[in-house]
């Protein structure tokens, strides 16, 4: 029981802290696989630099609110463009979801800490 306490506050003082830092960026790339995004069709990619913060992702003119994020990543890939193995998380949002390719250097624990939800 005091271990689970400790490891509560253990995960809200990293929650606090990630919060106090500010948005995160993160290099990736989005496609829509379910409902609708500002002017994004069903199945199109958006590579572009991810500015994350509380339940929110902004990719360029697109910004995803109500954000949860995947616990686990989906599967393995790659990001050509900046040269790096990637993970595939799943990401639902207010209207719809999709699956955001990220760098396998990001932390999925922290990501959904900073974002605030997870399913």
């Amino acid at each position: 029981m005091l271990a689970d306490v400790l490891e509560f506050l253990g995960e809200a003082v990293v929650g606090v802290r990630e919060a106090l830092r500010g948005p995160r960026f993160i290099h990736g790339r989005f496609r829509l696989i379910d409902g609708a995004a500002d002017g994004v069709a069903r199945g199109e990619e958006i590579s572009a630099e991810a500015i994350v913060d509380h339940r929110t992702i902004t990719l360029g003119e697109l910004e995803l609110t109500g954000v949860a994020v995947s616990s686990q990543a989906l599967r393995i890939s790659y990001l050509g463009d900046i040269d790096q193995r990637a993970q595939v998380v799943r990401v639902e949002f207010d209207g719809g979801a999709g699956e955001w390719t990220i760098p396998a250097s990001v932390d999925l624990r922290r990501l959904r800490k900073r974002i605030g939800a997870s399913f």
